[in-house]
């Protein structure tokens, strides 16, 4: 049993994964010049591009990371999660796709700033769903 009740409705899940999605299509549609104005008017308000890349794939990776069932999150590949594995991939191709848009061009930094939000939101994560980590020895889960 995890230390942060997750909610086993799948409309929770459903909801967190909608709110992600969100956030890359807000991403496409600035890398296709859609409401240029208004995403970079966002991106000086919230603090720079560099705060909203890492908050993004902050916001992002611990929706998706906690939406995943138990069983899926167990999956591993090279020793991570299968899904943080995923989103590493996801988010590599959206900052790669930007070599072909006219509007936005690929930075390291930006995938930088990508990798740093999603491996806080793992670490995040992993804490959250380790409860063991946060008991006392010898004191018993009450939930």
């Amino acid at each position: 049993m995890s230390l942060v009740p997750i909610p086993k409705q799948r409309y929770w899940r459903i909801a967190c994964c909608i709110v992600a999605l969100l956030l890359l299509l807000a991403s496409s549609l600035k890398s296709l010049g859609n409401n240029r104005v208004f995403f970079v008017e966002l991106e000086i308000l919230l603090g720079g591009d560099s705060v909203v890349h890492f908050s993004a794939a902050f916001i992002v990776s611990t929706l998706v990371m906690m939406a995943v069932s138990d069983k899926l999150y167990r999956l591993k590949l090279v020793k991570l999660p299968l899904v943080f594995v995923m989103l590493c991939v996801v988010f590599a191709v959206d900052e790669g796709l930007q070599l072909f848009s006219a509007h936005r061009q690929f930075s390291w930094g930006d995938l930088g700033f990508n990798y740093a939000g999603l491996i806080c939101a793992g670490a995040l994560v992993w804490r959250l769903r380790r409860p063991h980590v946060w008991q006392v020895a010898g004191e018993e889960n009450v939930h």
